[in-house]
């Protein structure tokens, strides 16, 4: 993904520390965010899915918490109501793939 992108907080200080200069703007308001986040969402899990590893795993998670809190809530939250469901209806390990729902008789 090219330039402008959403980056982590420390990624202009970074940059500066490293002798550049970082050229960059700050989201405007919730709408943006949610806009910016859901697009680095599209790239942190593409890149998860062409290299699968902790690091890339991680930055999803890092991008999913912060939709997580731009929306109010909290990550723990969040924890707990994903293992009630996986409780109740399971997780996504066995692959089934529901194709159908018929009726009995």
């Amino acid at each position: 993904m090219g330039l402008p992108k959403l980056v982590r907080d420390l990624v202009p200080e970074h940059i500066e520390n490293d002798g550049r200069i970082a050229v960059y703007s700050v989201a405007d308001g919730f709408k943006d965010m949610v806009y910016l986040l859901r697009d680095k969402m599209d790239e942190e899990v593409e890149e998860l899915l062409s290299g699968p590893c902790l690091e890339e795993a991680a930055d999803c998670y890092e991008v999913l918490r912060g939709l997580v809190r731009l929306h109010g809530m909290r990550m723990e939250d969040v924890i707990k109501e994903a293992d009630r469901k996986a409780a109740d209806c399971g997780g996504f390990d066995r692959g089934f793939i529901l194709e159908a729902v018929e009726e009995k008789g």
